[in-house]
């Protein structure tokens, strides 16, 4: 099965949506500015909320938990929210470092092989919106001195209204004022009203088709936002170019 959102757009500026978000700018000139296709392993701005202060940091999409090797592969990107608890591989960072991922769209894929077909979901105003996430740091045993692998995974949930005949999940869309809540790890608890809420929090987003160069990672410009012209199917994408999970 394809991964939710396997590609995504970020482009503000992480000084900018520190404002937006009342939080602080903490990713030190580390942002090489907007991306327009965002794959997993890619460093993103990300949200959190660390010891109860909101800050904007870049975090490595493809979760690593604190006792896997990343050599060995153990990278997740998605997190079904139904399971969070229930999975080791999410358990710790559900209950104790949830985060929030600002994005413009993401893109998704209706249909299998050569028949599958592209779209963008954005809001009609293309203004910047939240989804859940989890982070996660890791320290290198073997290099004590080294910063930690700090890495993010995309909390997904049952898709909604029109956006059900593209792809049976979608993110955990997060609205304004659900926001304290979700980044909120006091308790211990992942809040039950902010997934519950996620329909309604979606009806803000609308798919269209876009070209096919979205498939590959080689295109990142602001024309794979435009919506397809009438006859036109984009560039075929390569074999490959699709994530999957295995």
């Amino acid at each position: 099965m394809r991964i939710v959102c396997g590609r995504y757009v970020t482009g503000r500026d992480p000084a900018l949506l520190a404002q937006d978000l009342e939080a602080i700018d903490d990713t030190a000139g580390s942002w090489d500015g907007p991306r327009w296709n965002v794959a997993p392993t890619t460093s993103v701005p990300v949200l959190a909320s660390p010891r109860g202060e909101r800050r904007i940091r870049m975090m490595r999409w493809g979760l690593v938990p604190q006792w896997a090797d990343p050599a060995a592969g153990s990278v997740l990107f998605n997190a079904r929210v139904e399971t969070l608890l229930e999975k080791a591989s999410f358990a710790s960072a559900a209950r104790r470092r949830r985060a929030l991922v600002p994005m413009e769209a993401w893109y998704e894929w209706a249909g299998e092989g050569r028949d599958a077909r592209p779209y963008a979901v954005r809001r009609p105003d293309a203004a910047t919106f939240t989804v859940a996430g989890l982070w996660e740091y890791r320290r290198d045993p073997d290099a004590p001195g080294a910063p930690p692998l700090v890495s993010l995974a995309i909390v997904t949930t049952a898709a909604s209204g029109a956006l059900r005949e593209i792809h049976p999940r979608m993110p955990l869309v997060v609205a304004p004022d659900h926001r304290a809540a979700w980044l909120d790890c006091s308790t211990g608890d992942v809040p039950a009203d902010v997934p519950a809420a996620a329909d309604s929090a979606a009806r803000a987003l609308a798919p269209y088709r876009v070209s096919r160069r979205v498939g590959s990672i080689r295109h990142d410009d602001p024309s794979l936002l435009e919506p397809l012209g009438t006859g036109d199917d984009g560039e075929a994408h390569e074999a490959g170019d699709q994530l999957t999970l295995l």
